[in-house]
Order: structure tokens, then C-alpha cells, then sequence
């Protein structure tokens, strides 16, 4: 389909970085470093580790993208179950999605949250962006350490870590 190219002043979004930053620097337990102007690093306290938030600005197509790192390694012998459980988490996912990096055989989540016409970003979305990441990672952490250390079926690995106890001990 094409579509007819209008002449629209084009709107400048002030780095979101900066937001992200402003917002996040009150939390006392976490730690935030700014590599560069177009880049935040923050160590996010989850359920089950504390996560590598990293978050970099692409102004050029006005792109917040967002990778969360899980800080475990796949060992390559087990590849073949981890694509496996890739696709099952991923399939549960509305937002963002989980990888492995080939370079350095680290799960991740990410996302990008494409931010053209709309002015700048939002509390609301800044606050969501990383509720999602370090959620998904708390969610789904259990089924990849079930797999890298204990072994398990991804299957198996992914029905254990989303069963929901009820009631209390």
C-alpha cells in the first residue's frame, strides 16, 4: 500500500533517556549509569536476580529500545531445548520477546517502543516498559534456570515455573 507523503513539521521528541533517568534515580536500591547521551543502564532488583536494564535512544526513527539481561549463560550443548523453550515463552508474550544472544550465550528480553508523532514519552509508559521487562524476567526466570541447571524438558520446565500455589503453608 502506499500512502501520499504530506508536508508535516517534523516533531523533535526530547531524549527519552533523560525521563527514564529522572524517574528511576529515586529508587534507592537501584544502581543507574549513563554510558552516553543516547544510552541508561540500570541494575533492576528482581524476584529471582537483579536484572541489567539497558535501555538505548535511536533518535533518528525516534526508537526507545529496551534489552533486560538475565545474567545466566546457555551452554551451547544446550541450544537445541533452549530455541525450544524460546518458542514457548515468546508464544505467551504480548509485549517484547526473549532471546539468546549467539555472541555470548545470555537470555534476555526485549523491546522497543516506537515513540514517531507523538510528542515524547509518558510516565505511564516508562513506568510500563520496565513493569514489563523485569516482570517477564521474574515470570519466566524459573523455567530457564529449570533447563540450563536443572536439566529439565522445556516443557516440563515452563509448566513447573508458571504453576500458582494456592493458599498458605
Amino acid at each position: 500500500m502506499a500512502f501520499s507523503r504530506m508536508d508535516f513539521a517534523r516533531e523533535e521528541i526530547l531524549n527519552p533517556i533523560d525521563a527514564l533517568e529522572d524517574m528511576l534515580s529515586g529508587e534507592s536500591d537501584w544502581s543507574i549509569a549513563r554510558p552516553s547521551e543516547a544510552e541508561l543502564v540500570i541494575a533492576c532488583p528482581g524476584q529471582w536476580a537483579t536484572y541489567q536494564l539497558h535501555c538505548f535512544w535511536q533518535g533518528d526513527v525516534q526508537a526507545l529500545h529496551t534489552t533486560c539481561m538475565l545474567e545466566m549463560r546457555a551452554p551451547a550443548r544446550l541450544n537445541q531445548e533452549i530455541n525450544t523453550l524460546l518458542a514457548e515463552v515468546n508464544s505467551r508474550l504480548w509485549v517484547g520477546h526473549f532471546e539468546l544472544s549467539r555472541e555470548e550465550s545470555s537470555l534476555m528480553f526485549r523491546h522497543t517502543l516506537l515513540l514517531r508523532g507523538i510528542g515524547g514519552v509518558s510516565h505511564e509508559q516508562i513506568e510500563d516498559l520496565v513493569d514489563v521487562a523485569v516482570g517477564e524476567c521474574d515470570r519466566f526466570y524459573p523455567a530457564f534456570q529449570f533447563v540450563i541447571w536443572g536439566g529439565r524438558d522445556p516443557q516440563d520446565a515452563l509448566a513447573a515455573s508458571l504453576l500458582e500455589t494456592q493458599g498458605e503453608a
